[in-house]
């Protein structure tokens, strides 16, 4: 079964350690990171 249709799906790695999360249902906004680190640098 195709979990990942049901809901936004987050994979991340900061100091060390991967942090996993799941959203269902799918959030109203769409996350862009590539935004997000364009601020930053």
């Amino acid at each position: 079964m195709d979990i990942i249709k049901f809901g936004d799906f987050l994979i991340s790695n900061s100091q060390g350690k991967t942090f996993f999360s799941f959203a269902s249902p799918p959030l109203p906004i769409r996350l862009n990171l590539v935004d997000q680190v364009k601020q930053i640098n």
